[in-house]
């Protein structure tokens, strides 16, 4: 959580005391702690300029599987509105892609999962619960690690992992497969 608050906090261009705020860090290690993220990741540390290019030219976002963001309020006169839009913009692009690539993952799947008897529980974030007999977590797993994989081969530019866990109440489930797989097909 740390971690992922950090990486928001970069993006949206937080100085040193903001980050070591949120980090939990003295001044001194939020500020080395910036200069090795601006070195190693200048793409995340550029992300809002590049948000805000496309903004300006499309007037849109679009995620993977063509979802459109409009954020009207980018081009607001009152800075604190274009400020936010630009921060709910810049999340859009993360959000919708991972809510894509579980849609697709969840229609590539669903005939295999009524056909080992089993059913969708519940989709929530990048996580897919089913219920369905013992016999048919092998099938299942196998099946899922495909699609995985074909939705990987359709153009992701980062590894995509995948776990599967089993077990007779969510509280005591176990891992019984994972895998990162690569990206364009190749593991």
């Amino acid at each position: 959580k740390i971690t992922k608050n950090c990486n928001y906090a970069l993006m949206y261009g937080a100085a040193e005391q903001r980050l070591a705020e949120t980090a939990g860090l003295g001044r001194e290690e939020g500020a080395r702690f910036l200069r090795v993220f601006r070195e190693r990741m200048p793409s995340l540390v550029g992300w809002s300029k590049h948000i805000a290019s496309v903004l300006d030219d499309d007037g849109f976002l679009q995620s993977l599987m063509g979802f459109r963001g409009y954020y009207p309020a980018y081009w607001s006169p009152v800075r604190s509105e274009a400020a936010e839009a630009l921060r709910e913009a810049s999340n859009f692009l993360m959000q919708a892609g991972a809510a894509d690539i579980e849609k697709l993952w969840q229609i590539q799947v669903h005939k295999d999962i009524q056909r080992s008897g089993g059913f969708e529980l519940l989709q929530e974030h990048d996580e897919l619960v089913l219920e369905c007999p013992l016999e048919s977590v092998p099938y299942l797993a196998h099946r899922l690690e495909e699609a995985a994989a074909d939705i990987g081969a359709g153009g992701l530019t980062v590894p995509l992992s995948v776990v599967v866990e089993c077990g007779p109440s969510w509280g005591e489930t176990q891992s019984v497969w994972q895998a990162t797989l690569g990206t364009r097909g190749k593991e």
